[in-house]
C-alpha cells in the first residue's frame, strides 16, 4: 500500500512539474514575442500618418498639441505611440516649454 501511494505522489509531482514547465515556456515565449509584436503594431500605426516636429510652449500638453494638429484623430492612441516616434531623450510624460517633440498629423495635410 505504501509503495502504491509513493508512486501516486510521484506521478502527481511529475504532473505538476510538467504543468509548471509548460507555463514557464509559454511565458518566456510571450515575453520574447510581445515586444516585437508591439513594435510591428506601432510601425503599422505610424505609417498611416505624417509626423511633424513641434516646439512646446508654455501651457502645452501632449493632449492639447495632438488635438490641435489632428483634431479628428484618436488622441489616446496617438499619445500611446508617441514614444515610438520621439527620441529617448524626450520625456513625453513630462514635456516642458522649449522641448521639441514629434507628433502625428494627417497624411499629406501638413500646415
Amino acid at each position: 500500500m505504501k509503495k502504491e501511494e509513493n508512486i501516486e505522489v510521484k506521478k502527481q509531482v511529475v504532473g505538476w512539474l510538467t504543468v509548471v514547465m509548460v507555463v514557464s515556456v509559454l511565458v518566456l515565449l510571450a515575453s520574447i514575442a510581445y515586444p516585437q509584436y508591439t513594435e510591428w503594431k506601432a510601425n503599422q500605426f505610424i505609417s498611416k500618418y505624417d509626423i511633424e516636429e513641434v516646439m512646446v510652449e508654455d501651457g502645452d500638453t501632449l493632449w492639447s498639441l495632438q488635438t490641435e494638429y489632428y483634431p479628428n484623430g484618436h488622441t489616446g492612441k496617438f499619445l500611446f505611440y508617441l514614444e515610438f516616434i520621439n527620441d529617448e531623450e524626450v520625456d513625453t510624460a513630462n514635456i516642458q516649454s522649449g522641448d521639441v517633440i514629434n507628433i502625428f498629423v494627417p497624411k499629406n495635410e501638413k500646415e
